[in-house]
């Protein structure tokens, strides 16, 4: 009797010659290479970094696009190309500030605080006589034809005349960047995360009374030194109207300042604010805002950054008060001639009167 016959196959193992690989060694294999190619081009560019761009020269004004909305970092560059409501762009305002590279992690937060409500301004004017690649940094917009975005100029001065530069320093920038000049400044400083609420405010405020310079005063009480007029916080915002501000009377006057008393250089609220009382011009608080409640917002990482590096001067307050009464003396004197010619128009009416 015949057993019957079986035609069994040998199963194929990995371990025999030309046997095919399993899948899951091919994708090892093939996630292995890709990785070690990546790593190969990161190794590269790392020992081969790309030249750096040009500094942007004095004179020269980088231009970038800021998009519209508020984001957190990580979620920044995921939503880079979707759409985001319309702002409402206020074209006849402009925003100043100064900035230093001491401060270029505080700059972004500042920056996109001020484009997370629904009104931004026209554009922003960033001044810093410092050396800066002539490069937009990374936070800024890549794809702006899809996107709302706003103009942020930074401007490099020839000469450091120093905080006053975010009042004078955007003079020329603003007259090549913009096809008709705007009516109103505001400026702010670079190392606070203003309220969304910062733009509508104020430029609500100045249409309603441009003659006004609106801003958030201190309470005397706060202050170390006891005012003779009206100060004025560029940390707060100062809202002034734009002729007001670069007619050249102001860099004239702050010149002028610095000679007299050399602290003056340093503390532009003071200097701004004893020009706009030698002129006569009214300063008010920003309706919406007051000392309690201020424009911006507190951040821990800009407390920090300012700790660490120091940002603001602890001398700050008798500097202050060392300008203030400087500038008091010089406006009391300068205008002593229209106090005279004042009271002689008055005693002259009233010889006349008796006359008759």
């Amino acid at each position: 009797m015949e057993l019957p016959v079986f035609d069994v196959k040998k199963r194929s193992s990995s371990k025999d010659e030309g046997a095919a690989r399993p899948r899951w060694q091919r994708l090892a294999l093939i996630t292995a290479l890709l990785a070690a190619t990546a790593f190969a081009a990161l190794d590269y560019r790392r020992r081969h970094p790309p030249p750096p761009p040009p500094p942007l020269l004095p004179g020269q004004i980088l231009t970038c696009g800021l998009r519209h909305g508020s984001f957190w970092p990580w979620y920044y560059a995921v939503a880079e190309n979707t759409h985001t409501p319309a702002p409402n762009v206020v074209n006849d305002l402009v925003i100043s500030i100064t900035t230093q590279p001491e401060r270029a992690e505080a700059l972004p937060i500042m920056l996109r605080s001020l484009v997370a409500g629904k009104t931004v301004p026209g554009a922003i004017y960033i001044v810093d006589s410092h050396e800066r690649p002539n490069a937009c940094p990374s936070y800024f917009s890549r794809n702006r034809d899809k996107q709302h975005t706003v103009d942020v100029h930074f401007v490099r001065t020839a000469s450091d005349r120093g905080p006053i530069e975010k009042y004078i320093g955007a003079q020329d920038a603003i007259r090549k960047t913009r096809k008709t000049m705007p009516r109103f400044l505001l400026v702010l400083d670079d190392d606070h995360e203003y309220s969304p609420h910062v733009v509508e405010r104020y430029s609500k405020a100045l249409r309603a009374s441009p003659s006004t310079v609106f801003t958030v005063q201190s309470p005397p009480s706060q202050l170390a030194f006891r005012p003779r007029f009206p100060v004025a916080y560029g940390s707060r915002g100062v809202g002034i109207r734009l002729d007001l501000a670069l007619d050249g009377a102001l860099a004239a006057y702050a010149a002028m300042a610095s000679r007299l008393e050399p602290t003056c250089r340093v503390v532009d609220d003071i200097v701004v604010s004893a020009f706009l009382a030698a002129r006569g011009v009214t300063v008010k608080d920003v309706p919406g805002f007051s000392f309690e409640n201020r424009p911006w917002q507190s951040n821990r990482q800009i407390h920090a950054l300012s700790k660490k590096k120091q940002l603001r001067s602890a001398d700050r307050d008798a500097q202050n008060g060392r300008c203030h009464d400087a500038l008091v003396r010089r406006n009391w004197r300068a205008a002593a001639p229209r106090r005279r010619r004042a009271v002689q128009k008055r005693l002259s009416r009233s010889g006349t009167e008796r006359e008759d």
